[in-house]
């Protein structure tokens, strides 16, 4: 009957047959297929059957075939005398080049089947079974010699040997036969959910996004490996999949429509909150968030503590990640990429990343998503259901000019397109224009005229669209400045420290930086207030989608800080060009408070995460685009 398939494949079944012969109300077995599949979903298995993979208006194809069958525990392959409907030549092809070795195990095979034309979509089924070592089980008619011979020999030849029945009775007797053997004896799945961690990054106003979600849909459905979403920063690549996490797995608690675990697993990790390093022009290093990565994950999915240490944490998580269905999601890997500008741009500094993505794209019962602001290089030259590569685009400027709305601008219509046009319909850059009018402006759009020596988005490239956030910010900071309203340089003042960070800022870190004494031109505003005053001001800036807030403790008393890695990176640049002074001396105290708050020789990584921060270097003194946190 052939190897038995992996455990991820739970009880995960297929019926392969033509509907023709076994299905409709003219066929030889009529209702025989819907009847088999009510028998085994009661004994509690999942079933599919090809018509489940058909989209109306779509070309049936392999591949589609291929996510479902590769995942079963056991495919059930009736033979009669209709062979069914012929597979999509391109369809056929496209499937090949993306799985070059298809039945390499079985050479002879592959021999007979030449070029795979003139294979139906049926007979198609039970060679992607053999191919991936599903458990095949093979009935015929008594009449599959009549139509179907060839096919039968080509299954003989790999010792695969029909069960020949006469009629319903005696192809259900035999079916009662084999059951212990097509429905495996697996415990009972268990899920297993991490909390999500990136939540907090969802947009404030999510709009459109219609397509991107189904293409995670798809990929999610269709057996696709590895998922990489590439955008630069500010598109709303981590709020598209917050919004994906959150709508189709948090809010069903779960479960899918049939109230059955939705997936087996779910671990995700944002490294935008692990900070970026760059030490030099073209030039970046490792850090210490991968190693806290590994060990999170591979405690997560049960490897034991005296094996954390161990070298070759790449393939062992690559291993415990395949062992069910996993959706594994890993936001923001631009840091531990070669940037932009490299010989080796794109590809990954860490060997064990490198290791784990690839032996997913290899092989994965589940999805991995990646997201990224360049393409990942390691996995040039994949394809198909290997590794698929989504650009996720600019907002459509309808979707824009809602998002405006939403933020209480107020315009004509055109006015409202002309200043999205005018910002390339970049998300950020929107939001934080909408925040600096609503309070600078009353929320007028013709004074989008205040952004000054604004380039026009359609005369910068993409890599440089994050130019037009950093003038809206600008634009922002002079507002503030010379504001005089109660609480602006307070606010101000929160902004610049988390230019400070390259991570989330962490309580113990700010009340650190606001103590006594002041650091001239950064802490003014906020060295004096207590704790009720500071929470309130931020918790207000909060309100403002300004920053986002992390409560550090029980009694939600400390306050940590988050911003967009884009409004870190503005900070970051002004503080060190134009504050040098007030730059130096707030990394010099937060030096000092870190090794002092460090223990001396941590068990853990998670110990070991003040001394990177600690050694927060210069920035460049030209950024490459997305290459500084």
């Amino acid at each position: 009957m052939g190897p038995v398939s992996d455990p991820t494949s739970g009880n995960r079944l297929f019926i392969s047959c033509v509907s023709g012969e076994f299905e409709k109300p003219e066929a030889r077995f009529p209702g025989f297929r819907s009847s088999l599949r009510k028998y085994l979903t009661a004994a509690d298995c999942e079933v599919k059957v090809q018509e489940d993979f058909c989209q109306e208006g779509q070309v049936l194809t392999v591949a589609k075939l291929d996510g479902y069958i590769r995942r079963c525990a056991a495919v059930i392959h009736l033979v009669g005398a209709k062979p069914g409907a012929t597979a999509d030549a391109r369809a056929v092809a496209e499937y090949l080049q993306a799985e070059p070795k298809f039945l390499e195990r079985y050479p002879d095979l592959r021999a007979k089947l030449g070029d795979f034309s003139g294979l139906t979509y049926t007979q198609w089924e039970a060679f992607l079974a053999l191919h991936h070592g599903v458990n095949l089980f093979v009935y015929d008619t008594e009449d599959a010699a009549t139509g179907q011979q060839v096919h039968v020999d080509r299954l003989r030849s790999v010792s695969r040997y029909p069960s020949r029945f006469a009629d319903a009775a005696g192809l259900l007797g035999q079916l009662i036969g084999d059951l212990r053997k097509i429905i495996p004896a697996f415990p009972k799945a268990v899920q297993r959910i991490s909390p999500p961690r990136f939540l907090h990054h969802a947009a404030e106003f999510f709009l459109g996004r219609e397509e991107e979600l189904a293409r995670l849909d798809a990929a999610w459905a269709d057996g696709t490996n590895i998922l990489s979403l590439v955008a630069w920063g500010g598109v709303g690549k981590t709020a598209l999949l917050s919004q994906w996490i959150q709508t189709r797995f948090i809010d069903k608690q779960w479960f899918d429509a049939e109230g059955r675990p939705a997936l087996l697993a779910y671990f995700d990790w944002s490294f935008y909150d692990q900070g970026t390093r760059a030490l030099a022009e073209g030039d970046a290093v490792r850090t210490g968030s991968v190693g806290d990565f590994f060990e999170r994950a591979l405690s997560f999915f049960g490897e034991k503590p005296e094996d954390l240490g161990k070298p070759g944490k790449g393939a062992r998580l690559a291993h415990l990640v395949r062992e069910q269905r996993t959706l594994l999601i890993l936001d923001g890997i631009e840091p531990l990429q070669q940037p932009i500008g490299s010989q080796l741009a794109g590809r990954l500094l860490d060997p064990d990343l490198r290791d784990l993505i690839l032996g997913l794209a290899q092989s994965n019962p589940g999805l991995c998503v990646l997201s990224s602001r360049q393409a990942l290089a390691d996995l040039d030259g994949l394809g198909g259901l290997a590794a698929r590569r989504e650009a996720l685009d600019d907002l459509p400027r309808a979707v824009a000019v809602r998002l405006l709305r939403r933020l209480q601008i107020t315009g004509t219509d055109q006015e409202l397109e002309d200043a999205c046009e005018t910002f390339g319909c970049h998300a950020l850059s929107l939001t934080l224009l909408g925040r600096f009018l609503f309070d600078a402006h009353h929320g007028d759009i013709r004074r989008v005229d205040r952004i000054r020596d604004l380039e026009k988005a359609d005369r910068l490239t993409r890599e440089d669209r994050h130019r037009t956030a950093w003038k809206v910010l600008e634009a922002y900071e002079a507002w503030l400045s010379g504001a005089r309203a109660d609480g602006d340089p307070a606010t101000l003042a929160v902004l610049r420290l988390t230019g400070l960070f390259d991570r989330v800022a962490t309580a113990d870190c700010l009340d650190a930086l606001r103590a006594d004494p002041v650091i001239p031109g950064l802490t003014e505003a906020v060295h004096a207030m207590d704790r009720d005053e500071w929470n309130i001001l931020l918790r207000r800036l909060e309100r403002a989608h300004l920053i986002k807030l992390r409560v550090a403790d029980d009694d939600g008393e400390a306050l940590a800080i988050d911003a967009h890695p884009l409004v870190r990176e503005y900070f970051a640049r002004q503080l060190r060009d134009r504050r040098p002074e007030a730059f130096r001396a707030a990394h010099s105290r937060l030096f000092d408070h870190l090794c002092t708050a460090t223990p001396y020789r941590p068990d853990t990584l998670d110990g070991l995460q003040p001394l990177y921060q600690c050694c927060y270097p210069r920035l460049p003194r030209r950024a490459t685009p997305g290459g500084v946190r």
